[in-house]
């Protein structure tokens, strides 16, 4: 193993994982694990999961989907389901792009400017009048 993360480090994170859960809540039974937990065991194990790479490749359960789910005020959709801001949208199929071919440290990088993007647009985007 080439990565310096631990076992323990990787249990600690998915169960903070399972505490926090995605845009979807459970799926299958299972809590949703987040995307930084998944990258997290994706680099112990070396490889993404198959449900990782579906996951992956649809915007609702993709890293921008669970952002979304955390701050819809500022990752709004198009009403064909895709990401409204076109530097999200790069930036979802540059994540998705890395998880298909098993990259593990582009996905890492896509999903931290996945995070910074939202970031910016949260910050920028004042939340609109009668939205809850």
């Amino acid at each position: 193993m080439t990565n310096a993360l631990t076992k323990a480090q990787a249990r600690v994170a998915a169960r903070q994982a399972a505490r926090v859960g995605g845009e979807g809540g459970r799926r299958g039974g299972h809590p949703m694990r987040t995307w930084e937990s998944r990258n997290l065991n994706a680099a112990i194990r070396g490889h993404f999961t198959k449900v990782d790479l579906g996951d992956a490749s649809r915007w609702k359960p993709c890293a921008v989907g669970e952002m979304r789910g955390r701050y819809p005020e500022a990752v709004k959709y198009c009403s064909s389901g895709i990401p409204r801001d076109e530097t999200l949208r790069r930036l979802g199929d540059w994540f998705n792009l890395a998880v298909i071919c098993g990259d593990v440290p582009a996905a890492q990088k896509a999903y931290r400017a996945i995070l910074g993007r939202v970031a910016r647009l949260y910050t920028t985007n004042p939340i609109e009048e009668g939205t809850p």
